[in-house]
Formats: C-alpha cells, sequence, structure tokens
C-alpha cells in the first residue's frame, strides 16, 4: 500500500467520522485527532452496536497517541492505545483532501499472520458516492477485498463529540472512558 506524498499532518488535525472500516462491530465512530508537542493525540468515540441493540445508551472512548517515526515520510505514523493488545500499529494516511475525505491503512505481522485495518473517514457525517466509490477503487487498486469493509452508520451518533466541564455519568479506566446513560464527555 502506497503512502500519500507530501502529507501535512496538522492539515489531517480535527474531527473524522469512520465511514467504512475493516470488521466492526460500531455503529458510531469518530475520531478526534489533536496535537500535543511533537506528537499527536487520537481519541476515538465508539458505539458497539450490540450494546446499542439491547438499548444501553453508551459510549466508550479510547485515548491513544499517533507518533511520526521518521519525519520525512509524515504520512507513515504510528498509532499505540495504551490498553491496546496488539501494541504500536502502523497507521498510513494513503490519500486525502483533509477537508473532505481520506483513506488509512494499517497492516502489523503477528504470531501466525497479520492484522490489517482499512478505514475511510469524512468530515461530516456522510460522504457523498463518488467518493466512497473512488477511496474503495484506490483500497481494491492494491490488491485488498473492499468487501470485507463495514459501512458505519452515523446518523445516531449526535452528541458523541460534546464537552462538558465534569464527567458525571463516565466511568474511566486509564485512557478508557465508558459513557454511561446519555450523559456526554
Amino acid at each position: 500500500v502506497d503512502a500519500m506524498q507530501s502529507f501535512e499532518p496538522r492539515r489531517f488535525l480535527g474531527v473524522w467520522y469512520v465511514i467504512q472500516k475493516t470488521s466492526t462491530t460500531s455503529n458510531c465512530l469518530k475520531l478526534n485527532i489533536t496535537q500535543s508537542g511533537s506528537d499527536y493525540k487520537v481519541r476515538e468515540y465508539a458505539r458497539a452496536y450490540p450494546l446499542a441493540a439491547v438499548g444501553v445508551d453508551h459510549t466508550t472512548i479510547y485515548d491513544g497517541t499517533l507518533t511520526i517515526p521518521d519525519q520525512t515520510r509524515p504520512s507513515q505514523m504510528a498509532l499505540s492505545f495504551r490498553f491496546g493488545i496488539l501494541g504500536r500499529m502502523p497507521f498510513t494516511v494513503v490519500d486525502t483532501d483533509y477537508s473532505t475525505y481520506a483513506l488509512t491503512w494499517s497492516c502489523k505481522r503477528i504470531l501466525f499472520g497479520h492484522v490489517h485495518d482499512a478505514q475511510i473517514l469524512s468530515r461530516t457525517p456522510t460522504l457523498p458516492n463518488n467518493v466512497l466509490d473512488k477511496m474503495r477503487r484506490k483500497i481494491e487498486s492494491f490488491g485488498i477485498d473492499s468487501h470485507g469493509l463495514s459501512f458505519i452508520e452515523q446518523s445516531q451518533c449526535s452528541g458523541m463529540l460534546t464537552s462538558k466541564a465534569d464527567n458525571d455519568g463516565v466511568f474511566s479506566l486509564g485512557p478508557i472512558h465508558i459513557n454511561r446513560g446519555g450523559s456526554q464527555p
């Protein structure tokens, strides 16, 4: 998979809605990328479909760090979550226009094979079909089956990025926060 040339990390900051992702059970998935010194912070907001399907109102928040190991290749980053079982994962920006869409790719060898993840991102909860088709064709051009991508439903996700000074209703485990019962972190 080819990494994007002339990538500008600062233009990639902000909120991204995950429109499609390799095999996920989330029906809401958003990323908020901010700068922290020379590194970047990623806050991932998710609602797992199995919990939502049985009426459990929740938002799970994962905090991670994006680093750029080689400053000459800024689109090839590393993403780590403190409790991530796979450790530090490559996080490659394959394509973006910074204001509408982005395509990211991660692939890591593990003991008996590899784990990979493609994400089609949007600055808004939906992405025009022509842009979505363009990203899916790009994935397929690398020999990756785009049929393995799950569509992420974003229509019932309002309020997931609302901040609030106090954290009533938020249960925290270090970098993982679980928001219960409709209060927004």
